[in-house]
């Protein structure tokens, strides 16, 4: 599984070399085999390498294929950081101006590049065809005045308070409501996995979605819907 993912993620670099502790000779920049030009391979958290751009830039500047972000990962038992790994930004969409580490595919000069960038830029078209508009205007008649409210390609406002949102248990419509639009975001909008946490008055609440049975799980464990 992990090497489908790297096909399509485009993480098939060669691992960092790692030199000998008493090695004291410079270590010159890594840079791309195809072009020459300088990435950064970084470890995948699927145990796969893949070269990224050296500088950030918007979201909206890069194909949804090739967003990633860097994270820290801890000592066992500790909090401090000890190594940095690249997850691909996906399940939930970031804002055109959130700033992302970009694959370094889509700044590469080799033709073979460019072609799968093109690629990469018409899926995402053919993907917005679907998806709702990014910003609502609506006016506030109370207040008589009008607010502009920027949603993500998803649905989720820009700045969404939990405090603000109700609470309770659903009701039989919402539930109906709330299968139906998971239906839908899993059908068109899940690339291909999402991992979720939010807290509640018990601790953390996690959610797993994944187009791939994780090894060992077995089939009959799941309710369709």
């Amino acid at each position: 599984m992990a090497n489908e993912l790297a096909e399509i993620d485009d993480a098939t670099a060669a691992p960092s070399p790692e030199p000998d502790p008493d090695d004291v000779e410079w270590i010159e920049p890594e840079g791309c085999p195809k072009c020459g030009m300088e990435v950064r391979t970084m470890r995948t958290n699927y145990d796969r390498w893949v070269n990224l751009s050296t500088a950030p830039v918007r979201a909206k500047e890069v194909p949804r294929r090739y967003r990633w972000r860097l994270v820290t990962l801890p000592a066992r038992h500790s909090v401090h950081p000890v190594a940095l790994i690249a997850v691909r930004v996906s399940g939930l969409e970031p804002m055109p101006d959130d700033m992302v580490i970009p694959a370094h595919t889509p700044e590469c000069e080799h033709p073979a590049a460019k072609a799968k960038v093109e690629e990469a830029w018409r899926a995402d078209r053919a993907c917005q065809a679907w998806l709702p508009p990014t910003v609502v205007e609506f006016k506030d008649y109370e207040d008589k005045e009008e607010t502009l409210t920027c949603r993500s390609s998803h649905g989720y406002a820009a700045g969404m308070d939990p405090s603000q949102e109700p609470t309770g248990r659903l009701s039989d419509e919402e539930f109906r409501q709330f299968l139906s639009m998971l239906r839908r975001y899993l059908c068109h909008d899940l690339d291909q996995w999402e991992l979720l946490v939010t807290q509640s008055e018990y601790g953390p609440l996690y959610a797993v979605f994944a187009n791939k049975l994780p090894e060992g799980w077995p089939e009959d464990m799941f309710r369709p819907f």
